[in-house]
């Protein structure tokens, strides 16, 4: 009986733990020819946009972002993603941070975003599954980021009743203040509860 109790303690408990997980996220790139994009190819002659592409299982569930930007000088080393017809079709219209849970969807506007999704990349999650919803932190990392800008994003995601939301955005910066100088603060620059950017 003591084993058997044992079992089903360990089982619980291996159970819950598999409901949360922390992952870094990594991504690989693809170039479309964009005439409103940056301007350089080999001839000098093409317009390009590029675009950061993550897929993640995650249990039963699988996340894909898509990140649009416009520089893509900062991304000429990263892993090439095979452009199939179906993706560059799904990319075509987007210019912000597409984040999808399996069929549930979501495009963030991105204009609070020092210089928008010029220079964002996906950085880590953390998932965690519960009964009636799933929670979702995504971390995107900054490449531009100054003494005192931000330097990464906190987007925080809820998937409840088929449809996946934005409940908080944070943003982290270190203070250009002489007393506190290269102390990292953050900033709720959006929430769900106020419906609008700060």
């Amino acid at each position: 009986m003591k084993q058997f109790l044992l079992i089903i303690f360990f089982s619980i408990t291996f159970y819950s733990q598999a409901q949360t997980i922390k992952s870094k996220l990594d991504y690989c790139t693809v170039f479309i020819p964009n005439e409103k994009g940056y301007h350089y190819s080999e001839d000098e002659k093409k317009y390009y946009a590029v675009f950061l592409i993550t897929e993640k299982k995650l249990q039963k569930d699988t996340l894909k972002i898509a990140v649009y930007s416009e520089t893509p000088p900062l991304y000429f080393d990263e892993p090439k993603c095979k452009l199939t017809p179906a993706l560059a079709k799904n990319l075509e219209n987007l210019r912000n941070v597409k984040i999808q849970l399996n069929e549930q969807s979501i495009v963030i506007d991105t204009a609070f975003i020092e210089f928008g999704t010029e220079t964002m990349y996906p950085e880590k999650l953390i998932y965690e599954k519960k009964k009636s919803e799933t929670l979702l932190k995504l971390t995107f990392g900054n490449y531009t980021w100054t003494s005192g800008g931000y330097h990464r994003y906190d987007i925080y995601l809820i998937a409840k009743n088929n449809q996946l939301s934005v409940a908080k955005i944070v943003a982290f910066y270190y203070s250009a203040e002489f007393k506190s100088y290269g102390k990292e603060k953050n900033e709720v620059i959006y929430s769900k509860t106020t419906n609008k950017v700060n």
